[in-house]
């Protein structure tokens, strides 16, 4: 295949999302889902002979949006796609579905499904949904404290003499748990270069200590079973 092919039909699905992002302009999902393609393959640059650098440039020529509000749209696309498997957003707005990019990814559905059981009057609004956040995490915020209370007050028992072993050299590391610990370590490069204004390094904090509470759960039983 040509260059000049290459690059018609790179100005083609250019030209195909953005008709998606025009047409359900109000529906954060749509321009969400297509506004990430763009970004990923990079088809802002077929935009008027390469008018545009940068997707934030392009987005707030093309659209009048800022990045972080793009970054938003995208992020609330996935997360809906994730909560709502049926596809169905009537209704819903990303000012809704937000509050759910504080949690991790394995609570964002019970999040979702215990705002739209709890909401008043059966109306599911971002406050409430913020509210329900709140909860979930300090919820687990108390159960990593209950953990570590316990672990500081809870008398040290006398360690059984051991059978001397052959020491072994560090346990494997699984590529996939490598490649996303990388690449959680390279978004940090990212947030600091935009001055943490896409999430609070507290946010950041938060997500952290969620994953050490689920692995100090998983070692817990663990050792109580053997």
């Amino acid at each position: 295949m040509s260059d000049e092919v290459v690059v018609v039909s790179r100005t083609k699905e250019l030209e195909r999302l953005e008709g998606i992002i025009q047409k359900n302009f109000e529906s954060f999902c749509e321009v969400g889902r297509a506004l990430l393609q763009i970004k990923a393959d990079e088809l802002f640059k077929e935009k008027n002979g390469g008018k545009y650098e940068t997707f934030p440039a392009y987005c707030k020529a093309e659209w009048g949006i800022t990045k972080q509000h793009a970054n938003r749209l995208i992020a609330s696309s996935a997360i809906i796609g994730q909560v709502e498997p049926s596809g169905s957003t009537e209704g819903i707005t990303e000012f809704q579905v937000r509050p759910l990019s504080k949690l991790l990814p394995e609570q964002r559905t019970e999040a979702w499904e215990k705002a739209k059981s709890t909401a008043p009057n059966g109306k599911v609004t971002a406050n409430h949904v913020e509210k329900v956040v709140k909860e979930m995490i300090t919820e687990k915020k108390e159960v990593v404290s209950e953990k570590q209370t316990e672990k500081i007050t809870k008398p040290k028992e006398p360690e059984a003499k051991k059978p001397s072993v052959e020491k072994k050299g560090p346990a494997p590391v699984d590529p996939l748990f490598q490649t996303a610990f990388d690449r959680m370590f390279g978004s940090f490069d990212h947030l600091n270069a935009v001055k943490w204004q896409t999430m609070s390094e507290e946010t950041a904090l938060n997500m952290v200590q969620q994953i050490v509470a689920y692995l100090e759960d998983r070692i817990e039983r663990k050792r109580r079973r053997s």
